[in-house]
């Protein structure tokens, strides 16, 4: 599409470093997320709720304890805990993504204004 065409189909995309930079954060927190979830699956629950009893280490899931070696259940404590870092980041980024769209939007505007036109969405 050219640029004449955009001017008539909307604005260009955003592509800023940072917007991308946000985007990209917000991705590793969510891949963060599912390689965990699928870890504790397959390895029988996590450290969360898990317990050491006598040196012996057990992660939990649904009540039901799996006995791990202390090195899996050192892995799934440490992820745990990485989740209560990205997850919250992942909210902050979300945040600073939708300040990235407004900026955008109303520099839309301010640019359809100096041109005298109305900022809207072709209908057709």
């Amino acid at each position: 599409m050219n640029d004449s065409n955009r001017e008539q189909y909307g604005p260009k995309p955003l592509t800023s470093s940072r917007y991308q930079a946000l985007l990209l954060v917000i991705a590793l927190c969510f891949l963060n997320f599912a390689i965990f979830a699928v870890v504790a699956y397959f390895l029988g629950g996590n450290a969360g709720n898990g317990k050491v009893v006598d040196g012996n280490f057990y992660l939990e899931y649904k009540g039901k304890f799996t006995e791990v070696s202390e090195g899996v259940y050192s892995y799934s404590l440490w992820h745990l805990r990485s989740l209560a870092v990205t997850f919250p980041l992942s909210f902050v980024a979300l945040f600073f993504v939708r300040i990235e769209q407004d900026r955008r939007r109303r520099e839309i505007a301010k640019e359809q204004a100096q041109k005298g036109g109305y900022p809207h969405w072709p209908t057709t």
